[in-house]
């Protein structure tokens, strides 16, 4: 399905990608710290020297897990040299250069050569993954004893519009039927499996399960200033990639929307921001 998401296989660089990728940063970086944080705690009991950002894409979570973790080694591993050279270039502006190191490495062929982990964090990657029990596998085989994985998927596709836009521009619950044209084929199903059962599988224990809602603060100005470009990138790639699956009067409404120059353009409609919820899931491979 077309998230916003890291790279878990070669090919080629989406530069609309990297972008949502940085805008979802910017509008998500006070619940980056909060997850961030929940994981640093239940990680207290571990040496912290070794993280693993799986599928680490234009670097945001690199960077967090690298100042979460203070001591500790930030390996980013990703399929794309575009995306990792972004992750270099992210770490010599933050000063990071020293702990942060770029692999190249496709999660469908092989497990990377790296030292066993204290944290694994694979964000809005496991669902993109051929084989998603043969790579949590190879994640518990390469954590430390004790070590965590933390796996964390967005619930659902991005989403920024009311429920209450103005009947001239579309008829009710149009953000609900784009959420089914970019979900599983216009089902309307999750947008990932219910992964805790799975890490029980992988030989993982202590699984926990913890949903976090995604409400910026209206007066963050980090938050506030990335909102607009988000949703109007987000639904001209619904547009593009998920049209077939909507009606004349929704695709109608959709181009109205992206028109800035229209009377229902985005800049226009009240209360725009992301909401949703992220669900992360944790497991610890024993001692």
């Amino acid at each position: 399905m077309p998230h916003p998401h890291a790279h878990a296989a070669p090919g080629p660089a989406d530069p609309s990608l990297a972008m949502m990728l940085d805008l979802d940063a910017r509008i998500l970086h006070r619940h980056l710290l909060e997850v961030t944080t929940w994981i640093r705690r239940l990680a207290r009991d571990t040496a912290g020297r070794v993280v693993v950002d799986l599928g680490a894409g234009t670097g945001t979570g690199t960077v967090a897990l690298a100042r979460r973790f203070g001591r500790a080694d930030v390996h980013a591993v990703d399929a794309s040299d575009a995306m990792l050279a972004r992750v270099a270039e992210r770490a010599v502006v933050d000063g990071l250069a020293d702990r942060i190191h770029p692999v190249r490495a496709d999660l469908d062929d092989r497990w990377p050569a790296l030292p066993p982990a204290d944290v694994v964090w694979a964000s809005l990657v496991l669902h993109e993954v051929a084989d998603p029990a043969r790579l949590l596998a190879r994640v518990r085989d390469g954590l430390a004893p004790g070590g965590i994985l933390a796996v964390v998927e967005m619930d659902g596709p991005p989403r920024f519009l009311p429920d209450d836009l103005d009947p001239a521009l579309a008829r009710p619950g149009l953000a609900d039927r784009l959420d089914d044209a970019v979900t599983h084929g216009g089902t309307g199903g999750p947008s990932h499996p219910d992964w805790a059962p799975w890490l029980e599988d992988a030989g993982l224990v202590d699984v926990a399960t913890r949903a976090f809602p995604i409400d910026p603060d209206p007066a963050d100005p980090i938050a506030g200033s990335a909102t607009l470009p988000y949703a109007r990138a987000w639904l001209a790639r619904v547009r593009d990639r998920s049209a077939d699956r909507l009606d004349a009067a929704d695709r109608a409404a959709l181009d109205a929307l992206l028109d800035a120059d229209g009377p229902h353009a985005l800049a226009r409609i009240p209360d725009l921001r992301l909401r949703g919820t992220r669900t992360a899931y944790v497991g610890r491979r024993p001692r």
